[in-house]
């Protein structure tokens, strides 16, 4: 159990009604000396009676925006404790039960201020039905699932325009050949057709997925099939390879078009 020094001072802000008011009648029925501040008016204040001898309840009006309340506020606690040391339970919240009644907030700040919990310092304590628990995991589930849908949008776009690169340097062979001025340029427009396929391809993935997916996957069957024999294993992963990784992207992205619209 917890124990108090008779006339320990405490500071309850909005104890006009509700969680502040149920914890000032809490704290004053433990021999608190109650410095009850809100911003009604002190008549209007629901803090009832004590039933301890050593308690006292002194009422006054606080605004918690303005410096020179607060002020006021350390001034009186001074003057009825004869210093500023002591407990201080700051309950700005109206109401405020809809997880828990007011008194049951009032007995959360009853312990901190009592020394069984001498111990505990630099923690939040919500008495909340495991409300702020709910809402920080919803918050992370949110954020994992807006960063994987823009994942999943942007890296068959992304390897779309890095392979159409890739597959430009090869056209790059043809100032090596010897060949005359027009020659070289009819020879690069003839390497860079394979990369402005690729670039059309894109275009129409980039708004119609399932077509994207289609082609770039018709692409890959089509170099392996007219190719085949030709090349070295790898250079066929090196070419076929991208391009069903893109349709396949692609297809997901038609899958969940309707989630990444909302990304």
């Amino acid at each position: 159990m917890g124990s108090w020094q008779a006339g320990w001072p405490s500071l309850v802000t909005g104890a006009a009604s509700g969680i502040g008011a149920a914890t000032a009648r809490l704290l004053a029925a433990h021999g608190a000396v109650n410095y009850c501040a809100d911003l009604a008016a002190p008549e209007a204040y629901d803090v009832g009676s004590s039933g301890s001898a050593t308690s006292r309840t002194v009422q006054n009006r606080l605004d918690a925006r303005e410096e020179a309340d607060w002020e006021t506020a350390v001034a009186t606690m001074v003057e009825l404790h004869g210093s500023e040391d002591g407990a201080f339970a700051a309950m700005e919240a109206h109401g405020g039960d809809r997880f828990a009644e007011p008194e049951q907030i009032a007995q959360g700040v009853l312990f901190l201020v009592s020394d069984v919990s001498s111990h505990v310092t630099g923690i939040d304590l919500p008495i909340d039905d495991g409300y702020t628990l709910q809402v920080g995991t919803q918050g992370k589930e949110e954020s994992v699932n807006a960063r994987t849908k823009r994942l999943l949008y942007l890296t068959p776009r992304i390897l779309g325009i890095l392979f159409a690169i890739f597959l430009s340097l090869f056209a790059l062979d043809v100032f090596g050949e010897g060949y005359g001025f027009w020659e070289t340029i009819v020879a690069l427009l003839m390497h860079l057709v394979p990369t402005l396929i690729v670039i059309i391809v894109l275009v129409i993935a980039w708004r119609r997925a399932w077509v994207g997916a289609v082609l770039f996957c018709g692409l890959a069957v089509s170099y392996v099939g007219m190719t085949w024999g030709r090349f070295p294993f790898v250079a066929y992963l090196a070419i076929s390879g991208p391009l069903i990784l893109m349709g396949v992207l692609f297809l997901l992205n038609w899958r969940y078009r309707d989630d990444l619209r909302t990304r």
